[in-house]
């Protein structure tokens, strides 16, 4: 890092605001879990954790108004606890961040979600492709 910013140390990074940002939990398990990718969203019928976030990514969908899907899906145990991190997202307009696939990448996912246990259970909508988004197809 330049002199004008501080210096190299850890220790003048965490008081400048011009530092980097640690974007990864120190103590976060070497190992993750992944439970979806860009585009291949897998039904979780038979794991507890993995049907939450199958119901998760259908809620975040119905939530935004059939909007913005939630994609690349991964955890990471912290003791008895599981950490949600390095998500993606996939919105109508594509440009929320590198691996937006904009409709292409909302339309997987319609396609490729099964409705588990607990998407009854939060009474969500089933889902469904809109006519108007295949019209091009």
């Amino acid at each position: 890092m330049p002199a004008e910013h501080g210096g190299d140390d850890a220790s003048s990074l965490d008081k400048n605001i011009w530092s980097v940002a640690w974007l990864l939990e120190k103590m976060r398990a070497k190992q993750s879990s992944k439970w979806s990718g860009t585009n291949a969203h897998p039904t979780y019928t038979n794991n507890k954790l993995g049907n939450v976030l199958n119901a998760f990514a259908h809620f975040v969908y119905q939530y935004s108004q059939n909007t913005i899907v939630i994609a690349d899906i991964q955890t990471s145990s912290l003791g008895p606890k599981n950490v949600l991190f390095d998500m993606m997202f996939h919105t109508e307009t594509g440009d929320s961040g590198v691996g937006d696939h904009g409709q292409f990448g909302i339309e997987t996912f319609v396609k490729a979600h099964t409705c588990v246990t607990r998407c009854a259970q939060l009474e969500l909508d089933p889902l469904h492709i809109d006519s108007d988004s295949e019209k091009d197809d």
